[in-house]
């Protein structure tokens, strides 16, 4: 009986020892910020990620569970991956880099050459159907309050967002200003982009970008039908 359970002690080290030897580490990027995505039921967050092997390029998605590091376009990052099956990869770490540039795959940036944005301003912009615009936070209230309760976010907290509103009335340039946590961060970004355009503001008799603050809350109340 001894001797069993050495050749199977022997034969699972063995074996484990093999595996280890199938894997390695590579550098890799993730190429699309974290985004939201209804599945089986509920809501998760999701990174896109890619990283090169042999002269070739592979990509691949990850769900962020709670707990996990905050991922960004950009973020330098540990793969490890099966040298045979390189689609078969995961996360292991993330690679701070401080005051080096950060290289990117796919996806770059183009440098803004947006007009300058204003803080005052002769009139401000309304949002949606609004007619005055001290009435514009209210406004928004109703507008998170009924898209969180459509998508049924349970969770609770407050997530502090800027964006721009341009010349046309677009939202761009949505940006996180007071984190809470990385999925209430992102569910908050997403429905910032998904605003209905405004009435521009204007200044000197013309149309201009302006900065907005606001701070989106999130009850933790929606319908019980919504799951």
């Amino acid at each position: 009986m001894r001797i069993l359970i050495q050749f199977l002690l022997i034969l699972l080290i063995t074996s484990c020892s093999a595996q280890e030897a199938e894997t390695f580490v590579v550098k890799g990027y993730v190429f699309k910020d974290a985004s939201v995505h209804y599945m089986r039921r509920h809501y998760k967050l999701r990174i896109w990620y890619n990283f090169n092997y042999k002269d070739s390029l592979y990509q691949s998605v990850k769900t962020i569970s709670k707990g996990d590091p905050r991922y960004f376009e950009g973020d330098s990052i540990l793969i490890k991956i099966n040298k045979h099956e390189p689609s078969r990869n995961e996360i292991i770490g993330k690679i701070e880099l401080k005051n080096q540039p950060i290289v990117k795959l796919v996806n770059p940036k183009k440098r803004s050459n947006n007009p300058k944005s204003y803080y005052i301003v002769d009139e401000k912009p309304l949002f949606d159907t609004v007619i005055n615009p001290n009435n514009n936070d209210n406004a928004l209230t109703n507008y998170f309050s009924k898209r969180i309760n459509d998508i049924g976010i349970k969770e609770e907290g407050i997530v502090g967002v800027g964006f721009i509103v341009d010349q046309n009335g677009k939202v761009t340039n949505a940006k996180v200003r007071k984190s809470h946590d990385a999925f209430l961060d992102t569910v908050a970004i997403e429905l910032t982009k998904e605003m209905p355009s405004w009435k521009p503001a204007k200044h000197k008799n013309e149309n201009v970008r302006i900065s907005y603050l606001f701070e989106v809350e999130f009850k933790g109340n929606a319908d019980e039908s919504t799951k």
